[in-house]
């Protein structure tokens, strides 16, 4: 590992996966997703003229990367030394582009000879609990997938587990909690600003890219879930609808079709996020008495993007100081979990389902392209 200026460690780091995701996302325009498999480019596509846009500050700033491999380049404490990609033709582009020489067609042949430090995980749900393993195996300090994490739930306990006994810090998606606003609202909340939190909702669990995880951050003990889309649940697909959860400390939670992404009411103020901003509300006092008033926030502001930078950052951040990343394996595994046990209890006509799930086979089926 080589050494900044400042005195703190580079990591050595590499991506498996080189989709879309994984570094074409920066270069490339993406077909529509919903055209099905047999449609989309099996080489590599047409790489756009701005294929090289410019740089930006770090961290906090939009216009950022949309690819692991740019959130590595992009980030000052990891060197890009390594990419493994089945397709040889975008092996031989990501290499182009980022001077990177040690390329390789199978990731066990590539964790094993370049004992990386941090790994992206960018391959297809089906392989990421096998190349997280392994990646801790071989010394991996930090691991950050992609999205959907897991099928089943077995796969996603394995990937917690591996992690939690090696003490290495998993995030899973860069999704919009890696930005460092959720931090900030997070200890609003911890601090009392809008007092006890009496209840959330949201309009869905959508594991995938969960908004209310890190904020709410308890422990479930039951869901009941009622399925918009029977087909969805007769294929064992990502459960949408609505539903009740309760958690082991007595707080409810509803997920309600046409709820804000995510509401947090407190005795004495509420917190909302729509997507891309956040929005404090607190009762303050009048001359007509308390009103619920919207306040300012403080910086950094939410202004609407979800770099994989944002999670790298975290992510490294986690390995200085030994705490969990914000999109840590756990709470996904949960918001997974809370998922499919809002199935089953609609497939049990709305019954109250306990937490945590006994059969840890059960899982999610997800789109192709995931």
């Amino acid at each position: 590992m080589a050494i900044n200026p400042d005195g703190s460690t580079v990591f050595r780091a590499g991506v498996v996966g080189l989709g879309w995701t994984g570094w074409l996302y920066d270069v490339a325009t993406r077909p529509p997703v919903n055209l099905g498999p047999s449609a989309v480019p099996k080489g590599m596509p047409e790489l756009r003229p701005d294929r090289d846009p410019p740089p930006t500050a770090h961290p906090g700033s939009e216009g950022l990367t949309n690819s692991h491999a740019g959130g590595l380049v992009a980030h000052p404490r990891t060197e890009l030394v390594a990419g493994c990609e089945v397709n040889e033709e975008r092996l031989e582009g990501f290499g182009e582009r980022y001077g990177v020489d040690a390329l390789y067609t199978d990731y066990r042949e590539m964790l094993r000879n370049e004992r990386l430090d941090f790994v992206c995980v960018c391959t297809r749900a089906d392989d990421r609990p096998d190349v997280t393993a392994l990646a801790v195996e071989y010394g991996a300090k930090g691991i950050l997938t992609e999205k959907p994490m897991a099928h089943t739930l077995a796969e996603a306990d394995r990937m917690v587990d591996v992690c939690r006994e090696a003490g290495v810090p998993l995030a899973c998606g860069p999704i919009s909690v890696g930005h460092p606003a959720f931090r900030t609202v997070k200890q609003l909340i911890d601090d009392g600003q809008i007092g006890r939190v009496l209840s959330f909702e949201s309009d869905s669990v959508f594991a995938q890219h969960n908004g209310w995880m890190y904020l709410v951050d308890r422990e479930a003990a039951w869901v009941m879930g009622f399925a918009e889309n029977e087909d969805v649940v007769m294929r064992d697909g990502e459960f949408t609808g609505s539903g009740m959860i309760g958690f082991r400390d007595g707080l409810y939670g509803s997920i309600r079709i046409g709820a804000p992404f995510v509401r947090i009411t407190g005795e004495t103020g509420e917190l909302t996020f729509n997507w891309n901003r956040f929005q404090l509300f607190r009762d303050v006092e009048g001359p007509a008495g308390t009103e619920r008033l919207q306040v300012s926030l403080p910086e950094p502001d939410f202004l609407g993007e979800w770099s994989p930078l944002y999670s790298i950052d975290n992510v490294i951040e986690c390995i200085d100081s030994g705490e969990e990343p914000r999109v840590s394996g756990r709470r996904v595994r949960n918001a997974i979990e809370i998922q499919i046990a809002m199935r089953e209890s609609h497939r049990s006509g709305g019954a109250r389902v306990k937490l945590p799930l006994e059969d840890r086979s059960l899982g999610m089926v997800y789109e192709w392209f995931r």
